[in-house]
């Protein structure tokens, strides 16, 4: 049995209209990056007066040691993760008096801004592949510091 030529013309213009759909969509979404930040209080202080606050992790340790800080404990005061779609910007609380506004500029570049009490604290862009990780923070009272440790993870 033979088909009107309208007919076929018809199915043959849906099914190149669902062949270029599928071909034409892309591959891949956007570059998402899985992050995760560590409010951290340095101090000289071996006891902290808060019992909600813990040691950190050795691993952060050691990376900390590379740098030029000067305090000899730090405790994690929260722990936070989050993901951040290429192009996006993600703002998380890490606590009351603390926020990160965190841009995935491309994929692998963000820019940090930190927010102290609703006022600018720092801002820092930089490369933030695997293993890699950004340490920014500010003064605190008593000769304490507070900052942020933020790192890729899977």
């Amino acid at each position: 049995m033979k088909r009107p030529l309208t007919t076929r013309m018809a199915f043959l213009a849906t099914l190149m209209v669902f062949a270029l759909t599928v071909t034409t969509a892309p591959a891949d979404p956007a570059s998402k990056m899985k992050l995760q930040a560590h409010l951290i209080w340095g101090t000289n202080d071996e006891k902290p007066a808060d019992p909600n606050l813990k040691p950190i992790d050795p691993k952060v340790a050691k990376k900390l040691e590379n740098l030029p800080i000067k305090w000899k404990y730090y405790y994690v005061v929260t722990q936070k993760e989050f993901s951040v779609t290429e192009g996006a910007t993600a703002k998380i609380e890490m606590s009351k008096e603390c926020e990160l506004v965190v841009k995935n500029i491309d994929g692998t570049n963000v820019e940090v801004q930190l927010l102290g009490k609703g006022k600018p604290a720092g801002k820092v862009t930089k490369g933030l592949g695997k293993g890699k990780c950004l340490v920014t923070g500010g003064d605190a009272t008593n000769s304490t510091a507070w900052f942020v440790f933020l790192k890729q993870v899977e």
